[in-house]
Parts: structure tokens; C-alpha cells; sequence
């Protein structure tokens, strides 16, 4: 079982984020990253944690083909034919989920000329949910934004909001941007928390620890 994690989740996240969230049914919950900063590696795990658990209702849809994602999925033990599916998809994911699935994106792209469009997007996906989640991958911008390109306008309907940084080649942290539903494990303020991780082939988390900011 992942650190943190209670029977009754319905989402089970990596890096032991569930000692810090829940997320109900239905949620959209955004996971905002620069570039190598371990997006990638945060969605595959995610489908690896709640295989079992949501079982033929996970769809994992990604840019990659299944040269490329196969390699991946041996990394985490997942090497015989899975009980999720696995989509080869770009654009317009709220014409193809399942409202009552589990779907994990990855990823989200921003037109640049009209990055603030996308929050329609994120609605649009949210909009569709019936007692499903949608876990959506995006990029962030160079700099010290904490949110996805589109802004303030991308939080409005997560009930999780996730970013990660890069700490350099094979290193970084995820922290909480936004929680509807918060568990203050060990009296710990979430919002105050950094979980700093290495990532071995791009695809499996190591050496994850825990850091509180002032």
C-alpha cells in the first residue's frame, strides 16, 4: 500500500501525497510541471497505483506511441496485457472520456497565442465527469510561476492542484497548489511542504523526502 493511502481513496497518488489530500468523485486534479521536472513519471505511476483499484475504468491517454510507452511500463512492473487502456491522444479529451472512469493525461497542450483558452479546456473536461477523476498533466512556464500556462484561470476547477520543479537533471519536487479537501498528517500545513524525489529512467521515484518551507 502507498504511503498514506486508506481503503476508502479513490485516487491513489505517488510520493505519499494521500497522507496530505483527498480527492472525491467526481474531481479534475492538475499536475503542473517544467519541462524533465517528472510529469511524465507522475502519470505513469499514477496508472501503475490504481490499476487494480479502478481496473478496465482507467484510460491513460499519451502523446507517445507504444514503442516508446511499452519500456515505461516494464520499468514498473506492468510487462503482460494490463486491465487499462492505453490511448494515443493529443487533443480534445473531453469528446473521448469516460465520465465515470479514471483518465490520466498526459499531456495537456497550451496554444501559446491563447493560453488563457485553456481554462475552457480544463472545463470542458471537468464538465464531462460524472462519479469519474481526471488527472490532467501541463507545462509551466520558465520563471518562478507556480501554475500552469493559462494562470489563475486553471485552478478554478481542480480539487487538487499539483506543481513540480526540477532541481536539475534527474531531481526534483512536487508540492500543493490548491486542496479542496486537505488531511493535516503529523500537524503538518500541506501548503508548507515540499516532497523532493530523484527519478530513475525517467520513470521510477527514489530517495523521497519530505521538506517544510517557512
Amino acid at each position: 500500500m502507498e504511503s498514506g493511502e486508506t481503503p476508502d481513496d479513490n485516487l491513489i497518488l505517488p510520493l505519499g501525497l494521500n497522507n496530505y489530500c483527498t480527492v472525491p468523485r467526481p474531481s479534475l486534479v492538475i499536475v503542473a510541471g517544467k519541462y524533465n521536472a517528472g510529469k511524465s513519471a507522475f502519470c505513469l505511476n499514477t496508472v501503475a497505483l490504481n490499476q487494480e483499484r479502478w481496473g478496465g475504468y482507467l484510460d491513460f491517454y499519451v502523446s507517445e506511441g507504444a514503442e516508446l510507452i511499452k519500456p515505461k511500463f516494464a520499468k514498473l512492473g506492468i510487462t503482460s496485457a494490463p486491465c487499462f487502456r492505453t490511448w494515443r491522444k493529443t487533443e480534445h479529451f473531453a469528446d473521448v472520456i469516460n465520465p465515470d472512469n479514471l483518465s490520466v493525461i498526459d499531456y495537456l497542450r497550451v496554444d501559446m497565442e491563447q493560453s488563457y483558452a485553456v481554462s475552457n479546456k480544463l472545463f470542458e473536461i471537468f464538465n464531462k465527469l460524472k462519479t469519474g477523476i481526471a488527472v490532467v498533466a501541463m507545462q509551466k512556464p520558465p520563471g518562478d510561476r507556480k501554475l500552469a500556462f493559462g494562470g489563475a484561470s486553471t485552478a478554478f476547477e481542480p480539487a487538487l492542484y499539483l506543481g513540480m520543479d526540477s532541481n536539475g537533471s534527474n531531481t526534483g519536487w512536487i508540492g500543493f497548489e490548491k486542496i479542496k479537501i486537505p488531511r493535516m498528517y503529523g500537524g503538518v500545513d500541506p501548503y508548507t511542504l515540499k516532497i523532493e524525489y530523484r527519478i530513475e529512467a525517467g520513470v521510477k521515484f527514489y530517495d523521497v523526502h519530505q521538506k517544510i518551507e517557512s
